[in-house]
């Protein structure tokens, strides 16, 4: 899981491709790579095409620039490469710098279950 930040401007994400022999050919400056960005729980979605490829010793530094990142949400990528599955992960977005305290989630998405409700069930 990778940590980015809450910004609609240019980030960058080192990444480890599925296919590693397909990174040797990398040059400098390459826009083939395609991502889909979904918003765990949401389900919303941001396609981000042509996006930028460079190699970074055993990684490759991908560079794109997103619009629906939210304090606090986790999200699911998954790039692709000539139509081919490139790379997935998981990323959680977090303006939090001190990585020594450990992150807590906000308590205002959570609902308390109350025994009056009629409910039976609780399914999220």
């Amino acid at each position: 899981m990778k940590v980015l930040l809450p910004i609609s401007t240019e980030q960058i994400i080192s990444i480890i491709p599925r296919n590693v022999i397909e990174t040797s050919g990398i040059t400098n400056g390459e826009y083939d790579i395609s991502m889909v960005i979904t918003m765990d729980g949401e389900k919303t979605k941001e396609t981000l095409n042509d996006l930028e490829e460079i190699p970074n010793g055993n990684y490759v530094d991908i560079y794109f620039t997103s619009t629906i990142l939210k304090e606090g949400f986790g999200y699911f990528i998954e790039m692709k490469k000539n139509g081919l599955l490139y790379y997935r992960d998981k990323f959680y977005v977090t303006s939090q710098q001190d990585y020594k305290v450990k992150h807590k989630e906000s308590s205002i998405q959570y609902k308390q279950y109350n025994e009056s409700d009629d409910n039976k069930y609780i399914i999220r």
